[in-house]
Order: structure tokens, then C-alpha cells, then sequence
């Protein structure tokens, strides 16, 4: 392989991977208050799941429904 095929495919995977990583965690301190939320309800809905197993369990139910 030629040495400068190598130094422009390098540039252009680390242009592609490493810089466009840079740019998402800049951007995404501004949107961690919309995740919060969002999670926060991921949250709130695993836990109302985990209980509603819980009293399947209790009642001896089925449980794949």
C-alpha cells in the first residue's frame, strides 16, 4: 500500500469517527436535560412493569401475558 493512500485514509477515518465524537458529546451537554426527562419516564415505566410482575407473581398468574 502506498504511504499516502494510508496518511489520507487515516485522516479521513479519524475526521470520521474521532471528530464527529467530539461534536456529539459537545452537543449533547445541551440536550441532557431533555434525556433526564426522557429516562426519568423509561424509568417510571420499568418500574410500574416490574411491579405489575410482582403482582402476577403474588396472585399466580401468568406472567408471559
Amino acid at each position: 500500500m502506498d504511504k499516502q493512500y494510508l496518511h489520507e485514509k487515516l485522516a479521513g477515518l479519524r475526521n470520521k469517527y474521532v471528530e464527529s465524537a467530539n461534536e456529539e458529546t459537545n452537543t449533547g451537554f445541551l440536550d441532557e436535560a431533555k434525556m433526564n426527562k426522557k429516562m426519568l419516564r423509561i424509568k417510571k415505566k420499568l418500574v410500574n412493569l416490574e411491579m405489575e410482575r410482582c403482582q402476577k407473581m403474588i396472585e399466580h398468574r401468568d406472567l408471559s401475558k
